[in-house]
């Protein structure tokens, strides 16, 4: 499951004071929204922002719901936008330990959220291809062209944090691999003077990248495991970024594993870059719980058996998840999707449960 707004456990939990412990069941990938203020879109306010955006709406049980994504209107715009990315590769050390995403940064830009790759919606990036299936009742006739683009991002150098030994917790996933469970309070803090810090500008989406580093929730190390989040920051123009581990194969169920979480982010952020859209509360697709009522398209997604596919580029083998489209808030019927899905791999096949 995924976190409420902002969520996240008190700084210094007991953790698990650099014990090493075989963890199984335990490791289950969700996701959340964290906007470090001050003037953060968690009170359901808009700012202004450098970041090209587009406002539309839908009405449903005679209630209109109003949302902005990144982009221009794809059912009148066959522009193509482009968003300039800056990587930040993370370092963390724990004890003796270090996990250091630094090496990834050749296999993350090859990846299909920058490599142009062949989809049933067109040949692009994975997340534009993504948001052209979720308008495709407007693109396949009138705006044929419609595109939003990240550029490749410019690496920066890369941010390395030592983890206070009551804030985390090493362990062995089930496959072997060694991986660090961290306090996300504690996160949440670094994360706030690092994006203070670095003055990225608001017309430029810094991703932030952490390698086999996952956070837990509510001081407990089994309340595991946070992979990813985006958000909102600032005053006046507001920023927006997104974070995310990168996983090694086999520590998940569902195919997670290397840009997943950065997938299931990137697609949030296109969709609802200030985690301010709200929608019909809607249940997750297991029927476990009443979850949201925002347009965060990659949550849906995250409890069904299989989330991720595929995708080949010139760096190899990714799985990407799939993400859900407007039509599956909006209960669109038929659906604005490609070939009246509700997600863009097909995954979800009706409306979302409202609670």
């Amino acid at each position: 499951m995924a976190l409420a707004s902002g969520a996240g456990a008190s700084p210094r939990g007991p953790g698990g004071m650099g014990s090493t412990t075989v963890v199984a069941q335990h490791l289950v990938p969700r996701y959340t929204v964290y906007s470090p203020g001050p003037a953060v879109p968690t009170q359901r306010t808009t700012s202004t922002t450098g970041l090209p955006t587009w406002s539309g709406s839908f009405t449903f049980s005679s209630t209109t719901y109003r949302y902005k994504m990144v982009g221009t209107n794809p059912a009148t715009s066959s522009a193509t936008t482009r968003v300039s990315t800056k990587l930040v590769p993370l370092v963390f050390k724990a004890g003796t330990s270090t996990f250091s995403s630094t090496g990834l940064e050749t296999r993350f830009k090859e990846s299909p959220l920058f490599e142009s790759t062949k989809y049933a919606s067109g040949t692009g990036e994975f997340e534009s291809e993504a948001q052209r299936a979720e308008f495709w009742k407007f693109v396949k006739s009138t705006t044929s062209t419609y595109n939003v683009d990240i550029s490749t991002p410019v690496v920066l150098s890369s941010k390395a944090y030592t983890v206070p030994s009551g804030d985390y917790e090493l362990a062995v996933a089930p496959n072997g691999v060694k991986v660090l469970l961290v306090n996300l309070g504690w996160w949440q803090t670094q994360l706030k003077t690092l994006l203070g810090a670095e003055a990225f500008s608001a017309s430029t989406l810094p991703l932030l990248l952490a390698s086999n580093v996952f956070f837990y929730v509510n001081n407990n190390p089994s309340d595991c495991c946070v992979l990813g989040f985006h958000g909102a920051y600032g005053t006046g123009s507001a920023h927006t970024y997104a974070f995310s581990a990168w996983p090694s194969p086999g520590i998940f169920s569902g195919g997670v594993s290397d840009v997943t979480p950065m997938s299931h982010e990137v697609g949030e952020w296109m969709n609802d870059p200030y985690t301010s859209n709200v929608v019909p509360r809607w249940d997750q697709p297991d029927g476990a719980t009443c979850f949201s009522d925002l347009l965060e398209v990659g949550d849906p997604i995250e409890a069904l058996p299989k989330q991720t596919f595929a995708v080949t580029t010139v760096g190899g083998t990714y799985h990407p998840q799939d993400l859900a489209g407007i039509s599956w808030f909006a209960h669109f019927s038929p659906s604005y999707e490609q070939n009246s899905k509700y997600s863009f791999e097909g995954y979800l096949t009706s409306p979302s449960t409202i609670c």
